[in-house]
């Protein structure tokens, strides 16, 4: 079964680009490619250089946005645990009982990044660097992980990111902006479904207020009024 499972080896500093292709099961991206979406992130996220390292911004890194642009997939942030209070805003009990639960995740450390994915009931680590392995159950330790989140997960994750943002939480920014790229995939089409439709209509207007919300965020702007919009919207869809 092993010798089945794609993986490339590692060339130069490409982990990042062999992950990708290890999750797609081919070569999807060659390192052209790979280094212009970089290009066209950096544009995007002002002051990273993801050509020559990875880089971390609105809980997201170049993975989430090939991912996002290549599969329209959802990628989950859990930050390598580099000192104690940087996973303080994640509720990692939460996230280690839904891992088990993902068909596949994208795990790193200091200086290298794989991805995991279940296959035929059994978890393979394919690695540019050791190959592939099966491995146990997944669980959440001190490596930083990038969860893919689809389906039933992902609207899960949906309703709990709008309970949170309405309960006036002190990581209001990071929920917010994960709740936004979550819409951003999200089929939103009307049915004949009036009470459906007007449940859709003020999820759409959450989506564009989450939009100008990381718009001025961005430019460092007062972001309280679009905020309070935000959670009125929120209250209000769950009347």
């Amino acid at each position: 079964m092993i010798s089945n499972i794609y993986y490339e080896k590692q060339s130069g500093d490409l982990c990042r680009m062999h992950s990708i292709n290890g999750y797609f099961g081919f070569q999807k991206i060659d390192k052209s490619q790979f280094l212009h979406y970089c290009s066209e992130y950096d544009n995007i996220i002002k002051g990273l250089k993801t050509q020559d390292m990875d880089g971390f911004a609105e809980g997201r890194c170049i993975i989430s946005y090939i991912l996002e642009k290549l599969d329209n997939k959802y990628l989950f942030l859990i930050p390598l645990y580099s000192y104690k209070n940087i996973r303080n805003n994640i509720d990692i009990e939460r996230y280690n009982k839904l891992i088990k639960q993902l068909n596949c995740y994208f795990e790193f450390n200091k200086g290298h990044v794989w991805v995991n994915k279940k296959i035929n009931g059994y978890w393979y680590k394919i690695d540019s660097i050791s190959g592939v392995h099966m491995i146990n159950t997944p669980s959440i330790n001190k490596n930083g992980y990038l969860l893919l989140l689809d389906r039933k997960l992902l609207y899960n994750e949906i309703h709990y990111l709008m309970q949170e943002l309405s309960n006036n939480v002190k990581d209001f920014e990071i929920k917010a902006i994960n709740l936004y790229y979550i819409l951003k995939l999200v089929k939103m089409n009307k049915t004949n479904d009036n009470n459906f439709n007007k449940k859709l209509e003020i999820m759409i207007s959450i989506k564009d207020k989450l939009h100008d919300y990381l718009e001025n965020n961005r430019l460092n702007k007062n972001v309280s009024l679009i905020e309070t919009h935000i959670k009125e919207c929120i209250k209000i869809f769950y009347k």
